[in-house]
């Protein structure tokens, strides 16, 4: 199969000021992702959610014709404008990308629209939106689109720590060790391996995170809030607003 949209990730890593007293711990990281070493990372503490997205006209009415549906780089058979839903299952269930029972599908027509849930294997993630192809579709200027009508959410998955975030995501945790990027199921790719957006490529499940050790702030890619530091490191040297680039924190 051709590489689509093909990443290379080296092997990047963040180093400890003294690797034999730090200490890792394996996560599993949020969807559709790309972290640099050494990111802070908070674990989202809202409760899971599967993505609902919906298959729709925006704009005119459908009498006939068919449309198809693209997720990660993979495209459905045609699909008449009133496929049953367990048509529309079937032909999503056929991508490698979806697989068979990660959705639910309910509706009756594309001019009402199809209810698309994510689930199983693809349950509780933030998925990258579908795209149709409505061209052929016939009727009165049918403008086909695609909605998410409820957005993914991964509970006890890491992603960035973000200064005043939402979800868990404001209390930093611990520091990614290499740099890396998952699919659409939080799998993650790392070092010198090459992905394509059919997911073809040496993946794992989790990702490395420093839970002990001495870093460099100047290795740190993220903004720490002043307010966050004191529960979960502390300065050995310098501080936050370190000039010289040589400032030391010691997770907690």
């Amino acid at each position: 199969m051709p590489n689509v949209a093909s990443m290379t990730f080296s092997a990047d890593r963040i180093v400890p000021r003294h690797p034999d007293s730090a200490q890792v711990t394996a996560v599993k990281l949020a969807p559709n992702t790309t972290f640099l070493k050494g990111t802070v990372l908070a674990q989202m503490t809202a409760a899971s959610v599967n993505e609902v997205q919906t298959p729709t006209l925006a704009s005119g009415t459908a009498s006939g014709g068919t449309f198809t549906l693209t997720f990660e780089g993979q495209t459905t058979s045609a699909l008449a404008y009133n496929a049953s839903a367990a048509t529309v299952k079937a032909a999503l269930e056929a991508l490698t990308t979806i697989g068979e029972g990660n959705v639910t599908v309910s509706g009756s027509a594309i001019g009402s629209g199809y209810t698309v849930t994510f689930v199983n294997a693809l349950a509780a993630m933030d998925i990258p939106i579908m795209t149709i192809d409505g061209a052929l579709l016939t009727g009165s200027s049918p403008v086909a689109t695609v909605t998410a009508t409820t957005a993914g959410v991964s509970y006890g998955r890491y992603a960035q720590y973000v200064n005043g975030g939402s979800n868990g995501l404001d209390e930093p945790i611990g520091i990614l060790e290499y740099a890396c990027r998952t699919d659409h199921t939080g799998r993650v790719i790392l070092g010198n391996q090459l992905i394509n957006e059919q997911g073809n490529g040496p993946m794992t499940e989790t990702a490395s995170m420093f839970v002990k050790g001495e870093f460099l702030l100047s290795d740190i890619p993220t903004t720490l809030n002043s307010g966050d530091v004191a529960e979960f490191c502390r300065f050995i040297k310098g501080n936050l607003t370190n000039t010289a680039g040589d400032a030391i924190i010691s997770l907690l």
